[in-house]
């Protein structure tokens, strides 16, 4: 088993400069790294928003994979964004009110948009340790 940090994750180089973020950069980047591993007929695994680069992946170069496994993400942006905006509407109404007003000025790096998105949303959303109050709807197909 491989396992590789993306340029700008992690251990691997954190240039500055926006313009490398794209999926098409980042599935070219996977690509180099099959060539360089040497690797043909191999299983592909996606974890999250490796996820989303795995299937972007699998449609350009299925013909090197021998299998794809994806994890904790959606195979559709639109179902995905359902659920989260159904989550989202679980939140305390002062916290909602807050959270809309701080999305639509942009500002992702207040602390307290922050505060909100690690202490009251992504326990329910993403780590899932707090469940949703009412029957939260798993959504397939988009």
């Amino acid at each position: 088993m491989y396992y590789y940090d993306q340029l700008g994750c992690n251990n691997s180089d954190q240039p500055d400069d926006p313009a490398l973020w794209t999926l098409d950069r980042y599935t070219t980047e996977v690509e180099e790294v099959r060539r360089g591993l040497g690797l043909e007929h191999f299983v592909l695994y996606g974890h999250s928003w490796g996820g989303i680069l795995a299937i972007e992946y699998a449609l350009r170069h299925q013909q090197h994979l021998r299998g794809l496994v994806i994890s904790d993400m959606t195979a559709g942006v639109q179902s995905y964004l359902e659920r989260a905006d159904f989550i989202k509407h679980q939140l305390p109404p002062d916290t909602l009110a807050r959270l809309t007003a701080l999305e639509s000025k942009e500002d992702y790096d207040s602390p307290e948009y922050q505060k909100i998105m690690m202490e009251d949303l992504y326990p329910k959303m993403v780590c899932r340790v707090q469940p949703c109050r009412s029957r939260c709807p798993v959504v397939f197909g988009m």
